[in-house]
């Protein structure tokens, strides 16, 4: 039987030109108490923005904007993922029991002093980039679903 990964797409949530880290859990399966991007896998049935958007408001109680861009992908054990960056309404978190702490953050300098996974200084350098061009894209016209699908006979 051949086996497929796990889609995990992680997400640079902006607000005011601050990005949201979140320390991770030290039981977590997946780098466990370091500091972290928000993120999740996507459901069966979900689309990669559908997963966006619960899981965002599952791990930090934050509502976003219909703003969006693709940032870059990678791989780590069984997952393959994708990171967006995504605007949100407020900076008012409330975060999920799975993790002990929060900071919002400007730069790759500020995450220096802390423990965080290998690799998440590239999402926040493009981040930056996309923010100084702003250069967003529409969630809602990302989210291909069913009822928007065109199909030529």
């Amino acid at each position: 039987m051949r086996e497929y990964p796990n889609l995990t797409i992680t997400f640079l949530i902006e607000y005011k030109g601050k990005f949201l880290l979140i320390s991770r859990g030290e039981h977590e399966e997946n780098f466990p108490s370091l500091w972290a991007f928000p993120g999740g896998k996507v459901e069966i049935g979900e689309t990669a923005i559908d997963t966006i958007r619960r899981e965002i408001l599952e791990e930090v109680g934050l509502e976003i904007e219909d703003e969006a861009k693709f940032l870059n992908s990678y791989t780590f054990k069984k997952s393959v993922g994708i990171a967006f960056i995504v605007r949100a309404k407020s900076d008012k978190v409330v975060l999920s029991n799975e993790f002990s702490d929060y900071k919002w953050i400007k730069s790759t300098e500020e995450m220096d002093s802390l423990k965080s996974i290998s690799g998440i200084y590239n999402h926040l350098v493009l981040a930056k980039e996309i923010l100084r061009n702003r250069s967003f894209d529409s969630l809602e016209k990302m989210n291909l679903t069913k009822e928007k699908y065109i199909n030529k006979d």
